[in-house]
């Protein structure tokens, strides 16, 4: 590799780095209690990488999420430009519904001590 394309190659990573983060923009996820979370995308995020960066953001068990854009359930890894998100108003916003974390089982109780057997009665 010669050291012309060495530099294209790095300006050529540079230029799609700043289109990256010219086309990123703010996507707000409200709650059902009005609680806003709002996280940086860019439209060729997948929804399996908008869901892992609200849960590590906000420390939220990805397992209890489901993210909905304009009353429809985020199907996993569609691009979000598929889904219609983008940097426009009534676009850039969808609603996050948190499940409540089952309690977790409580333990078994012990068995009942079984009783010694009587002594036998003196003959």
């Amino acid at each position: 590799m010669c050291i012309r394309d060495s530099i294209n190659a790095e300006y050529g990573k540079k230029v799609q780095d700043a289109a990256m983060s010219m086309s990123s923009f703010t996507y707000t996820l409200k709650t059902i209690d009005k609680q806003e979370y709002p996280v940086q995308v860019h439209p060729d995020m997948t929804t399996d990488q908008l869901a892992e960066l609200v849960a590590s953001t906000y420390n939220f068990d990805k397992t209890l999420m489901t993210l909905i854009h304009v009353g429809k359930v985020m199907k996993d890894n569609k691009k979000l430009s598929e889904l219609g998100v983008a940097d426009e108003p009534q676009k850039n916003f969808g609603v996050l519904l948190l499940k409540k974390a089952k309690p977790a089982a409580a333990p078994a109780p012990a068995p009942a001590p079984v009783p010694a057997p009587a002594p036998a009665p003196a003959p």
